[in-house]
């Protein structure tokens, strides 16, 4: 139903010729327009990337043809436009409504998208439940590969390592002709080797900077940030032994009074950095694992 090129051009053509033909014997002409026609416009705004119009299009197509046939397709093509235009909340309720009120043809397709939506979301568990919809409603079904894509890197997301591997084997075993299965077999020692890789513990980097700061730094890869936090604090240190040293106490109170935030500074900032070592761990497998299964959702 999508029109391109020529079609495209002959919809306008229609439209215009409709509107600007002559009344005849001066009798007032309206124009028509029927269910194809309505459909038709809202799919041009949808392959242009007017999202928005389209939408527009879309849903005057529901209010007008309530009954039509392709009332399914029309309330999922909601859902997608919401979905490109990256309103994912929005997107979402669509997806849902085409789930609850079509199921027969457009069902696969909505759960996998709103699994989508919600794993962008960051509602993982929400988006691992979209995606077993579809698996369970038609596991013949391309989104069904998809969607074992999508709940293994859901998987990782959480940092269920076990878990994202042991989806990825059910999608090798279950479609082995497909490229995606393929893939997945492919892709199967990377989740094994990422298991062996160290993690930072921000419990070891925080105690380790608060008996030597910068050394938590150290610990989690940030150098840089580690000899910055040890000259900073030393400095703070030393200041603060040497006025104790000369019974100074004022000066002492006052520069151990200006570096204590630096110190404690440095104790959070030792544990962000092992957090975020961890983090990077995660981006890194996911954005890999994605690649290798083609998985641009």
């Amino acid at each position: 139903m999508i029109p391109t090129g020529w079609h495209r051009t002959l919809l306008l053509v229609m439209l215009l010729v409709v509107a600007a033909a002559p009344a005849a014997r001066s009798e007032p002409r309206n124009l028509v327009i029927t269910d194809e026609l309505q459909l038709g416009l809202a799919e041009m705004f949808m392959v242009e990337g007017e999202y928005y119009r389209a939408i527009t299009e879309y849903k005057k197509f529901l209010y007008f043809f309530p009954d039509a046939e392709h009332t399914g397709y029309v309330q999922l093509q909601i859902g997608m436009a919401y979905y490109h235009g990256g309103e994912c909340p929005q997107a979402i309720d669509a997806f849902s409504k085409v789930r609850q009120h079509y199921p027969s043809g457009q069902f696969a397709a909505a759960a996998f998208y709103e699994g989508v939506c919600r794993s962008r979301l960051k509602n993982f568990q929400a988006a691992q439940d979209s995606f077993a919809r579809v698996i369970a409603y038609d596991p013949a079904s391309p989104q069904a590969a998809d969607a074992l894509a999508g709940m293994s890197l859901s998987a990782i997301d959480r940092e269920d390592w076990e878990g994202s591997r042991q989806t990825l084997q059910r999608l090798a075993d279950n479609y082995p002709d497909l490229p995606r299965g393929a893939a997945a077999r492919d892709a199967l020692p990377l989740l094994e080797e990422v298991a062996d890789r160290p993690r930072k513990s921000p419990v070891v980097a925080g105690t380790m900077s608060a008996l030597i700061p910068g050394s938590g730094q150290a610990y989690a890869g940030r150098y840089r940030d580690g000899l910055t936090a040890f000259l900073i604090n030393g400095l703070f240190i030393a200041g603060t032994a040497v006025a104790i040293d000369q019974e100074n106490y004022p000066v002492a109170a006052l520069v151990g009074g200006v570096g204590l935030p630096f110190y404690l500074g440095n104790i959070y900032g030792a544990a962000d950095a092992a957090r975020r070592w961890n983090l990077s761990l995660v981006q890194d497998v996911r954005r890999e694992l994605a690649i290798r299964l083609d998985y641009r959702f």
